[in-house]
């Protein structure tokens, strides 16, 4: 499952880095975060992703929520409509991970997050970019074949 908080244009992500072993985050040039994937997301989030919003063996529905704080500059993601939540800290200083009390995954706090946060590109950046990083390829391309047969 993958959260994208901009538009994941050609040349938007630079590079990825690991979380936890199941969190993915990719980031832009600016180093701010562009998506995050969870690997595995039916066995870490206790949820179901039936049509109902009924709990199932267990399970509540999976339900998207988020709510940003203004005032505070933090952004809370949640994945299903838990009540009791606890927060642990992670090797990023401004997120924080949300567990039920099985320890699963139900959401996740990124504090700072103006700072965070990437920004869809308005579309003249995006082509720009894109133009770019085609220029590049080809640039990449040419050299490699007349390295190919040296």
């Amino acid at each position: 499952m993958t959260i994208y908080f901009a538009k994941a244009s050609l040349g938007v992500v630079q590079y990825c880095d690991n979380l936890t072993d199941q969190i993915l985050f990719s980031f832009d040039h600016q180093s701010k975060i562009v998506c995050f994937e969870i690997d595995g997301a039916s066995i870490v989030i206790p949820c179901h992703s039936l049509e109902t919003a009924e709990i199932v063996d267990n399970l509540s529905p999976f339900t998207l929520n988020s709510n940003y704080d203004d005032e505070k500059d933090i952004l809370t993601v949640k994945f299903i409509n838990s009540i009791d939540s606890k927060e642990e800290s992670t090797d990023y200083d401004n997120v924080h991970l949300l567990y039920d009390s099985n320890e699963k995954l139900v959401g996740m706090i990124f504090r700072n997050a103006r700072g965070m946060i990437a920004k869809t590109l308005s579309d003249e950046e995006a082509a720009e970019l894109s133009n770019r990083i085609l220029k590049e390829r080809k640039e990449l391309t040419k050299w490699f074949r007349s390295k190919r047969f040296e």
